[in-house]
């Protein structure tokens, strides 16, 4: 009996066959190598046919079980909802951020040059100005969603 040097790789690819189909490269470079190798053929049959046993097995899940994935499952696609909105919410709260400090920072700037106040003073109060629309952002933000059980809308009274 010969020894097939590539038996592993041939393996691999039956059972990737038979699971989840191949490419149809794989597919081709398979069907050749079974036609010439006999010990990978039987090796392939015994494969198909297991697998052909294996799934002619019925499973009976118990009814809590079954009930107790639908919940989990219903729960983590909530989950991964609420996740895509809060993404959203937060690339929308940046981007209002972003325009609004910039059409503030250029109304601030004449507003206070209206006022008659030095460069100087104007450059102060423009270093500082530019950080309300980013925090009144992320304040609104936090109010609205709690961050890791922290809730900044419900004072806790622990006396």
């Amino acid at each position: 009996m010969s020894q097939c040097f590539e038996q592993v790789r041939i393996g691999d690819l039956v059972q990737r066959r038979a699971l989840e189909g191949l490419d149809p490269d794989q597919a081709a470079s398979l069907e050749r190598h079974l036609a010439t190798c006999a010990e990978c053929a039987r090796s392939a049959d015994r494969v198909t046919s297991g697998l052909g046993a294996l799934r002619s097995v019925a499973v009976m899940a118990p009814p809590w079980l079954a009930a107790a994935t639908a919940r989990r499952l219903w729960v983590r696609l909530e989950e991964r909802r609420e996740a895509r909105v809060q993404a959203w919410l937060v690339g929308s709260s940046a981007v209002a951020a972003f325009v609004l400090g910039a059409l503030s920072t250029a109304s601030l700037w004449a507003g206070l040059g209206a006022l008659g106040l030095s460069e100087g003073v104007r450059l102060v109060v423009m270093a500082f100005a530019w950080l309300l629309p980013p925090a009144a952002a992320v304040l609104a933000f936090a109010l609205v969603r709690p961050v890791n059980g922290l809730d900044l809308m419900r004072v806790r009274n622990d006396a």
